[in-house]
């Protein structure tokens, strides 16, 4: 009767290793590989953008109104309004037309810059004397 040979795993284990370091050791030659550099990309930080420009306008000049000249005059008060370089204070006057109340300020986005040195002048209420009443003025750019 033939024996049959079984091969236990903890006998194949150090052999098959011992297999495989004389293969390895038996003039094969080795190439070192020079580990690659690595590239690590990074966004740009943000531009810091700078705070725009403001020409606020000044604080309402308190004005005396005197007495109306007649019956039917009514007050225009005195505002501010943009003159191209500057605020300039327009006085208030009697009128002999309705006055409404000058309108709440509308606050308007600010758009970006369209140069470094510009000015942003907010937007602002004038009166317009020929009987136009209280007409906005939108806020812009200068410079």
């Amino acid at each position: 009767m033939k024996q049959r040979l079984v091969a236990r795993p903890a006998q194949v284990a150090p052999a098959l290793l011992v297999a495989a370091l004389a293969a390895a050791l038996s003039g094969c030659v080795t190439r070192v590989v020079q580990p690659r550099p690595v590239v690590v990309e990074r966004a740009p930080p943000p531009v810091a953008t700078p705070a725009p420009h403001v020409v606020a306008m000044p604080a309402p000049v308190r004005e005396d109104r005197g007495t109306p000249p007649g019956p039917g005059w009514n007050w225009v008060p005195g505002h501010w309004k943009w003159a191209g370089a500057e605020w300039q204070w327009v006085h208030g006057k009697w009128v002999q037309q309705m006055v409404a109340p000058m309108p709440e300020v509308i606050v308007e986005p600010v758009p970006m810059a369209p140069a470094p040195a510009a000015v942003w002048v907010p937007g602002h209420w004038v009166w317009r004397w020929n009987g136009g009443g209280w007409v906005w003025v939108r806020g812009h750019w200068k410079g």
